[in-house]
């Protein structure tokens, strides 16, 4: 009589393990991205923002002239600079906190599949945001800085500062901002904490930084619409849920300030 193979044991898939949601569904992978992590990437962003924006000054003199405009070739490399900052850093820490290559580092970031709903995710959040953006706009009526027009993109600039401006704001933006502010910034945050108040706290980071315009109003909004975007990341399960909404948010605005 032969003996019983023996009891194979699965290989663990961090990947599959998620933290519990309130609703059940999708959730953010597991990541070994602590606050140390997070606080060194932030720096990180500051650092490759500081040195970019050295380099392009070197090269483009009216970067920094207080008596002379900053030329559109200068507004636009410091804009691609700063997005991609973002993303640098959120990859580095991704992949440094988790030993693990670029692909995994990636996924631990939420660029996978969904695993939860998506359509009615979508809808939940749109109709949710289109709410908050009316009641805000009525009691504080939010003044959003231009940013098209600071990139030298309007219905006079030449096409191809339009198209390059557009990619800048739109995909490139809604990529890397998503990558840091939801995938590192948010996931980190959520292995530790309630679903909302991690949504909440990131999305006011993710506010605190278009404060330099000086409208709370503004800031407070885009507070509101990082907390959405964190919850459509948790009930979906994957970060591409953020940034189709955030590409096409930012589609929309650049569309319509440049009409």
């Amino acid at each position: 009589m032969s003996a019983a193979p023996p009891e194979t044991v699965p290989p663990e898939n961090p990947i599959s393990e998620r933290v519990p949601t309130l609703d059940g569904y999708g959730g953010v992978p597991r990541t070994a991205a602590r606050g140390i992590e997070i606080v060194v990437a932030i720096f990180v962003v500051l650092g490759l923002v500081l040195i970019g924006t050295l380099i392009v000054a070197a090269i483009d003199p009216t970067i920094g002239d207080a008596d002379d405009e900053t030329s559109d070739g200068g507004a636009l490399g410091l804009q691609a600079i700063f997005e991609l900052s973002f993303a640098a850093a959120a990859i580095g820490a991704a992949t440094f906190a988790n030993r693990s290559g670029l692909r995994e580092g990636l996924r631990r970031l939420g660029l996978r599949r969904p695993s939860g709903p998506v359509v009615s995710t979508i809808l939940i959040a749109i109709g949710a945001y289109a709410v908050s953006a009316l009641a805000l706009t009525a009691l504080l009526q939010p003044e959003q800085k231009d940013i098209a027009e600071s990139l030298g993109a309007d219905a006079d600039s030449a096409l191809l500062v339009t198209i390059v401006a557009g990619i800048l704001i739109a995909p490139v933006t809604a990529f890397c901002e998503e990558l840091f502010f939801r995938g590192l910034l948010f996931g980190g945050m959520r292995q530790r904490l309630p679903l909302w108040p991690a949504a909440i706290a990131s999305g006011m980071i993710f506010g605190a930084l278009h404060l330099t315009a000086g409208d709370l109003g503004v800031a407070l909004q885009l507070s509101i619409l990082g907390a959405i975007f964190a919850w459509t990341y948790e009930r979906s399960g994957s970060l591409w849920v953020p940034i189709s909404l955030h590409l096409v948010n930012n589609t929309i605005a650049f569309i319509t300030l440049i009409s």
